[in-house]
């Protein structure tokens, strides 16, 4: 199926982003990771002990749709239906999961190394003192 490459419009791009940031987005929830694909979105979350994955999850579409549609004054659709989520039980496997995540730009030819690649971010304070290095 055809995936509309949205991301790949900077301006839509650095919305998302912005609504990423939101402290609206992550009451109960932390972004730990996230990286924007021309066509899709990877997103390490660290879930907290009110709210499940789906809400979470429906909450970050609902907001980057809604700003990319404002923006372009239109009222398109902006994600398929669904999503693919992976549970992660150790710091080990954040921490594989965060390596494998910001290196999908540069496995993609999006970039050579990920300094090179704007749209993504780690938590720094998760992420501090852990043995981490970028590709």
């Amino acid at each position: 199926m055809y995936r509309e490459k949205v991301f790949s419009n900077h301006k839509n791009a650095r919305l998302a982003a912005k609504a990423i940031y939101s402290k609206k987005l992550w009451p109960d929830a932390k972004c730990l990771a996230w990286v924007l694909m021309p066509d899709h979105i990877h997103l390490l979350i660290e879930l907290g002990e009110i709210e499940p994955l789906s809400l979470v999850v429906q909450r970050i579409k609902s907001l980057i749709a809604v700003a990319i549609n404002t923006d372009r004054n239109k009222r398109q659709p902006v994600w398929q239906r669904g999503y693919y989520d992976h549970a992660i039980r150790t710091d080990e496997d954040v921490l594989m999961a965060a390596q494998y995540l910001v290196n999908n730009p540069i496995r993609a030819g999006l970039a050579v190394t990920i300094g090179d690649y704007p749209y993504w971010s780690l938590t720094n304070e998760w992420f501090n003192g852990k043995n981490f290095s970028l590709p």
